[in-house]
């Protein structure tokens, strides 16, 4: 099969999983050619992108933003798409290229154009309806959407009205082997063993809420005076972390890495805090599991998959505060013996999210897709 994939952002879960399945693919002797656009692409993206190999590379500039500017990157795409097809599969990671693609498709009927939202910004509560008729309608110019959990099912069928034939679930999956030890990650980021490490990955945007995460950290450290936080992200509202750090108390029991590769950092975490708004299935969680290292998190897209309550972390009972901070004290009360069995499931947990998996899974959606056309 002739395969294109793209994407237009070149940061955080979504461009990895869509590398990881495009090498994937191209490993399985598949024709794929990855289009992504360099316009907000760093030095981790690039050598990312140097590291995929058996496949083409396109560099499409594409904007985040909406504006005026995406008629012409609709026009670009076809003539690109006309150059360089015939493909049987398009398939779009995201908001930005996946509008972008849905529109294009309808000038290439014999191609099958795929969507994989990798969460739905309407999965945010007090999203706009604006944004949901937007992906209501772009449905209709799409031949499948493939989401990575049960509950952006759920929302794509029951709130946003998608037609549950369009609708395939395919969780992320993680192969990458981490660059360091429990004890060198300790030591990179200057904590002892005494000392108990809850870590947050990520983009330091809106949808991480990253005041949430200060704040129930302080509820949580004011019982625990050996708890500590350490970030690896960076973002529009890290000076907002910050300043919530300074007023809340808790700005010397919490370290910042901007830039870095997470893997540098996460096996020294005791347990990842995820203080999000939405997700999708974070990567981040897959990452974690598969260092056995725990998860609290607020009842986001993913947990079902991920968190077992008790098991292999905590679930908030809501988005509030209070219940994120009540989920990090439940895990926090482990006794040793607790802690290591929690690790332990949590690595077993972590198995299943394997790139294999996610690559075979939709290879095979993929001819589905075709031998229905």
């Amino acid at each position: 099969m002739r395969i294109a994939q793209i994407i237009e952002s070149t940061s955080g879960g979504s461009v990895r999983c869509a590398l990881a399945l495009t090498q994937g693919l191209a490993s399985k002797g598949e024709e794929v050619t990855f289009i992504y656009s360099p316009v907000r692409a760093d030095s981790l993206f690039e050598e990312d992108l140097r590291n995929l190999k058996k496949c083409r590379k396109i560099a499409f500039s594409m904007q985040r933003a909406v504006g005026i500017h995406d008629l012409w990157s609709v026009v670009a795409l076809y003539r690109l798409l006309k150059k360089t097809g015939p493909y049987d599969i398009l398939h779009a990671h995201s908001s930005k290229a996946g509008a972008l693609a849905r529109l294009v498709g309808v000038f290439f009927p014999a191609m099958r154009v795929i969507y994989t939202p990798h969460a739905f910004v309407t999965m945010a509560s007090g999203a706009s309806r604006f944004y949901g008729l937007i992906e209501k309608v772009l449905s209709f110019f799409t031949d499948f959407i493939i989401v990575v959990s049960e509950g952006e099912r759920k929302h794509a069928s029951c709130d946003l009205g998608i037609s549950e034939h369009r609708i395939k679930v395919i969780p992320n999956g993680v192969s990458l082997p981490f660059l360091a030890t429990r004890g060198e990650a300790r030591s990179r980021m200057g904590y002892s063993e005494k000392e108990k490490v809850v870590g947050f990955v990520g983009r330091l945007s809106s949808q991480k809420n990253p005041t949430r995460l200060v704040e129930a950290f302080a509820l949580a450290a004011v019982e625990h005076k050996n708890l500590r936080l350490a970030v690896v992200g960076s973002g529009s509202l890290l000076e907002q972390l910050k300043k919530k750090a300074e007023i809340y108390g808790v700005s010397e029991r919490i370290k910042i890495w901007e830039g870095q590769d997470a893997r540098l950092f996460m096996s020294g975490f005791d347990v990842l805090f995820c203080s999000s708004d939405y997700e999708g299935l974070p990567l981040v969680f897959i990452e974690a599991l598969q260092a056995s290292i725990p998860i609290v998190s607020t009842p986001v897209g993913g947990t079902p998959e991920c968190v077992l309550q008790g098991k292999t972390g905590f679930v908030a009972k809501d988005f509030e505060t209070g219940s994120l901070a009540f989920a990090l004290k439940s895990y926090l009360q482990l006794d040793v013996t607790a802690c290591k069995e929690m690790a332990a499931a949590a690595l077993r947990q972590g198995d299943f999210f394997t790139v294999r998996r996610m690559t075979a899974s939709t290879l095979d959606f993929y001819r589905m897709a075709v031998e229905q056309s």
